[in-house]
């Protein structure tokens, strides 16, 4: 899974992964990139099947945002925040950006949030 991998929480504390069987150890930012690599490379599989780009459909092939969406944005948007290059998830990229353009997620944009800090 994607989602405890980006924590910011998580990778403050923990500097290093082993790998379990080889007793090779990686950089936890690097560890985490890939794993959140591999799983949006999966998303953007699904997401094409369903909503290729330019159709105009979100993530789960509707005509309005599901709960598809609600969890495919912060993904991307932490994707993006480790340095990921989304280049690679064209159909997620469309998707999140039809996503950002309606007011609630713009509202529910981390940047907006009170306790924010820009």
């Amino acid at each position: 899974g994607i989602q405890p991998l980006q924590n910011l929480s998580v990778l403050r504390q923990v500097k290093t992964v082993e790998i379990v069987g080889t007793g090779a150890t990686v950089d936890s930012k690097e560890y985490s990139m890939g794993n959140i690599a591999k799983g949006l490379a999966a998303i953007e599989a699904l997401v094409a099947t369903y909503a290729p780009k330019d159709s105009g459909l979100f993530a789960a092939g509707t005509v309005a945002p599901s709960l598809a969406d609600i969890c495919l944005v912060p993904q991307l948007y932490n994707a993006k925040r480790q340095g990921i290059d989304v280049s690679a998830y064209p159909n997620v990229c469309a998707v999140c950006e039809m996503c950002e353009a309606l007011p609630a997620f713009q509202q529910a944009a981390p940047q907006n949030q009170p306790d924010a800090k820009n």
